[in-house]
């Protein structure tokens, strides 16, 4: 490693580049400072195809089904977590959904796109990617009550902490992701009203990469 001078391309969501990807690259400044990584958006719909062509190394996401020229690894699993700013009114009781549901949300949808894929997940060249995570909670009622209204929707989560503080908005985050922004003041954590979303963060790979 310390020798090499290979770039490796790697597709990630600005979340995953801030929680996985940074204290990669301060190792690769240590031991491999030759090295480059390139990290290509993860919003893209055109990701698969380029990693089907070898422009991309790897590709760090959600995902659900896969093809068998793909591989794939579990880097960590992701629990949701709800957020909205320091004083809000919902920190101040027990939280139910309805109460929830009362305030307008802010969303991330990665592709920027209004294709609702099944269940979060877009169908991209087999690959079945995940494209959003909160519509789940919030479009979807079991009890037939009202659902949640999405005021602001973005394809990237760093803007999310700052649109929340100054807003009466909720947030449906990576538990990581809002608990750095919890720990830096900007946001404050509610006790979640139901079971909440866990899901694996995989790196996926074609076949060809597996040396």
């Amino acid at each position: 490693p310390a020798q090499s001078t290979r770039v490796f391309r790697i597709s990630a969501t600005d979340y995953s580049t801030l929680v996985l990807l940074t204290p990669l690259i301060a190792q690769r400044a240590r031991v491999a400072p030759q090295l480059e990584l390139r990290i290509f958006p993860y919003n893209r719909l055109d990701v698969v195809r380029h990693l089907d062509e070898g422009r991309l190394d790897l590709v760090i996401g959600w995902f659900n089904e896969v093809p068998e020229r793909m591989r794939r690894a579990e880097l960590l699993r992701e629990r949701e977590a709800l957020a909205v700013r320091p004083g809000h009114p919902l920190l101040a009781g027990p939280l139910t959904k309805q109460d929830l549901f009362a305030y307008p949300f802010v969303v991330v949808e990665l592709t920027g796109s209004e294709e609702q894929g099944e269940d979060g997940f877009m169908d991209d060249r087999g690959v079945w990617r995940r494209v959003w995570i909160d519509r789940l909670m919030i479009e979807t009622s079991g009890d037939g009550d009202a659902v949640g209204h999405v005021a602001v929707s973005l394809p990237h989560f760093a803007a999310v902490p700052e649109i929340v503080a100054s807003t009466d908005m909720v947030a449906t985050l990576p538990a990581r992701l809002a608990r750095r922004a919890a720990d830096r003041g900007l946001l404050a954590l509610l006790e979640v009203p139901y079971e909440p979303l866990t899901v694996p963060l995989d790196a996926l790979w074609h076949h060809r990469g597996d040396a």
